[in-house]
């Protein structure tokens, strides 16, 4: 197999957007570019087996930052790709790298549509506070709960599967053994990560049922 890997190579390997010198981030499934252990470091290879050596292909690369732990890593050798390289981490979960721009844009939009959730935020918290005035313990009530404690401490949503892996605990996967308090202040202590502890404090607002 060949060596030297040419810019005409590979082009022939990226989507036809691309091959038209369309300059907007798209989606394409142009990821035929794979990377292997190579002594130290890795080499980047097309289907044919060519290895690319070209600079600037092997600069873009390396400015993906792709963790070395990752597996199977294919990238995409469309440079306008929204997804530009996936792989596998250790634990086999399929992990993803965007675009840089696609990024700036995802992030311009969230912030975009903060406005319009702080303007609903006074209504969203006097209907939960209104809902855990109820007198009976019923999914509203619970719900108002959680919202409740999502808003006062921002804490993680968490699910079982990443408690079960990481011995993690989040909103959803909260216990009775991670509650306590002293007088009217409640509060939690549960393990966010594998190395600390965390703890939310807050006083009571609502009577008891």
């Amino acid at each position: 197999m060949g060596i030297n890997a040419p810019t005409t190579v590979a082009r022939r390997y990226t989507c036809s957007v691309a091959s038209k010198h369309v300059r907007e981030i798209h989606e394409c499934e142009s990821f035929n570019v794979t990377r292997h252990k190579y002594g130290r470091g890795f080499q980047y290879r097309l289907p044919d087996n060519t290895r690319i050596t070209e600079r600037h292909l092997l600069k873009r690369f390396k400015a993906m930052v792709i963790p070395p732990m990752w597996q199977d890593v294919k990238i995409s050798a469309c440079n306008q790709s929204k997804i530009q390289a996936f792989g596998y981490d250790q634990r086999q979960r399929k992990q993803y790298i965007y675009h840089e721009q696609w990024e700036l844009q995802r992030q311009a939009e969230k912030f975009a549509r903060l406005k319009a959730f702080a303007r609903q935020l006074p209504t969203i918290r006097k209907h939960y506070v209104e809902a855990l005035e109820r007198p009976d313990w019923d999914i509203t009530k619970s719900c108002a709960l959680a919202l409740m404690l999502l808003d006062r401490t921002g804490m993680r949503i968490g699910n079982k599967t990443y408690q079960q892996e990481n011995g993690t605990t989040g909103l959803t996967t909260l216990r009775r053994k991670h509650l306590d308090s002293q007088g009217k202040i409640w509060f939690f202590t549960l393990p966010v990560n594998m190395a600390r502890n965390a703890m939310w404090k807050f006083p009571i607002r609502w009577r008891h049922s």
